[in-house]
């Protein structure tokens, strides 16, 4: 008997046997002349792997709710969610943030953007007691500076988390690493004086804090006394709303110092655009009075990141 005689006698064969057991349908594939691969589709009795379905109900199912819908669910455009007694298929929310609370690249961004290196985030926070942060904020510009009760910054924070959390584009950012902090009020720091204001009292303020909780280093200071009348704040940043509300009063937020760990600054500054409007990019004054605040998690050691002012360059940025 030839082989070709002998692969068509084994197709009959094969194809009678699947018959017998039940198969509903046969595709069958010649990858040579002695080679011959099947692959099967079971009847539509058949219960699926898991659970106590049939694929003959899981085609019912895609009958009433269409192949698009079925395939949009598949891929994760789709999502499904039940409100009372209502099933509600609706477009999957598009994350700003990825599973480790860093910004998505948004789509059509010019500016250059490379991979994060987690490897040097910064340490994540645990419990916090925000009575001690703010006593290291009085530590550091003094007693009388303008704070909140500490039971009204841990109420303000814990609403601020919870919005956060209720916003499935937004709520993984908390995935990274993220600080409570009290812009304290009453500084008198307006964009026309920022750089002196930083100058004579964001920074020594932070040198004092950085030589409390790390006795045996040095603060060093490479812009002393060259910063006034040489920062400005950029257009789209939302930074000078940091600086108008807290003209008025204590400002309640929250650092995230890794949301943009990989973007450059342009790239920084270019996806503001597509950021909810509660997001406003960090200048001088929030990076430092997180790092007064934070010392040993933001500057704990030589790995630490390398921490970017954005919103607030100077003349010369």
């Amino acid at each position: 008997m030839s082989a070709e005689r002998w692969q068509d006698l084994s197709l009959t064969v094969l194809l009678r046997y699947l018959e017998l057991i039940g198969v509903g349908a046969v595709k069958i594939s010649r990858i040579s002349k002695m080679t011959i691969l099947a692959t099967h589709f079971f009847s539509a009795n058949q219960p699926i792997k898991y659970g106590d379905r049939t694929i003959g109900q899981l085609e019912a199912l895609e009958n009433i709710l269409g192949s698009g819908v079925v395939d949009g669910l598949l891929t994760g455009k789709l999502t499904v969610r039940v409100v009372g007694n209502e099933v509600v298929i609706e477009p999957a929310p598009v994350l700003i943030f990825d599973k480790h609370g860093r910004r998505i690249p948004p789509a059509g961004l010019l500016a250059k953007v490379c991979d994060a290196n987690y490897g040097s985030a910064p340490t994540k926070l645990g419990e916090v007691s925000c009575a001690a942060r703010q006593e290291r904020l009085k530590l550091a510009f003094g007693e009388s500076v303008g704070l909140i009760a500490t039971d009204d910054f841990e109420r303000r924070i814990a609403e601020l988390v919870g919005k956060i959390n209720a916003d499935a584009t937004i709520k993984n950012v908390l995935n990274g690493s993220w600080y409570p902090i009290c812009i304290p009020g009453g500084l008198g720091i307006t964009p026309e004086n920022y750089g002196e204001k930083l100058d004579n009292v964001i920074v020594p303020a932070a040198k004092s804090a950085y030589e409390r909780a790390f006795s045996e280093r040095t603060f060093r200071n490479n812009l002393s006394g060259q910063l006034a009348g040489e920062v400005r704040i950029f257009k789209g940043s939302r930074h000078e709303k940091l600086l108008e509300a807290a003209s008025k009063e204590p400002v309640v937020g929250i650092y995230f110092p890794t949301a943009l760990q990989g973007y450059s600054i342009n790239a920084d500054r270019e996806q503001m655009a597509s950021l909810p409007e509660m997001f406003w990019l960090t200048g001088g004054l929030d990076a430092l009075v997180a790092q007064i605040m934070y010392p040993n998690e933001l500057l704990r050691d030589s790995k630490t990141l390398y921490y970017e002012m954005p919103a607030s360059p100077t003349m010369s940025a």
